[in-house]
């Protein structure tokens, strides 16, 4: 019926790591990891696409070691929040 509309939802599992500069273990690394809960809506025209979308980001942690088994070792917690993002896109 509402072709150029489509509503989405999703679960996200992230994580990144970085290697520090001043590590003393060069196999240590600084991991982040991330889960996420969305769901948004996006109307296309031909040559232009909005976006709306929010959900809500969890269990996200900075650790640093050599692998997930050493996640409960030097561990920072990050709080649990909701979070929106808006976007437009052109087309040519």
């Amino acid at each position: 019926m509402f072709r150029p509309l489509r509503v989405h939802a999703g679960f996200d599992w992230d994580n990144d790591w970085y290697l520090r500069a001043d590590r003393q273990q060069t196999s240590h690394r600084l991991f982040y990891y991330e889960k996420r809960l969305t769901g948004g809506i996006r109307f296309d025209l031909k040559h232009v696409g909005f976006e709306v979308s929010g959900g809500y980001a969890f269990d996200r942690f900075y650790f640093d070691g050599y692998s997930y088994s050493h996640r409960n070792e030097n561990r920072i917690d990050i709080h649990n929040r909701p979070f929106v993002i808006g976007k437009i896109g052109v087309r040519f």
